[in-house]
Formats: structure tokens, sequence, C-alpha cells
């Protein structure tokens, strides 16, 4: 299952798509708040307009 997501450059603020499934996280974060566990992946991208590399958390909640 392919999961993508929509990212922003915090420089020049263009707007690109890409598929989580083709890069690995640079970090894992497990966190256990009160009643629903959450894990917090960290993606580094590198905009595809200016070259700038920059890292972005996603929030996975687990059910």
């Amino acid at each position: 299952m392919t999961q993508k997501i929509t990212v922003e450059c915090p420089v020049c603020h263009h707007q690109f798509e890409v598929d989580l499934d083709d890069h690995q996280p640079v970090q894992t974060v497990y966190r256990n708040h009160d009643t629903t566990p959450e894990t917090v992946k960290e993606y580094r991208f590198r905009c595809p307009e200016d070259g700038t590399y920059f890292i972005v958390p996603v929030t996975i909640t687990e059910d």
C-alpha cells in the first residue's frame, strides 16, 4: 500500500508529493500518551526546486 503525502519546502514553499514507501525514516520515536500510542517517523526530503534538505515528522496513531 502506498502512502503518499504532500510536503512543502520551508525555503521556497514549493509543494510536492512524495511516497513514504520510497523513503526510509531518519528517526523513529515511540510515544505512549495515556490511552493512544503513537509512532512519529521523521523523514528527510530534498526540494526538487531549490535543493533544500528538510525533515518532516509523520505521526502514526495506533488503534
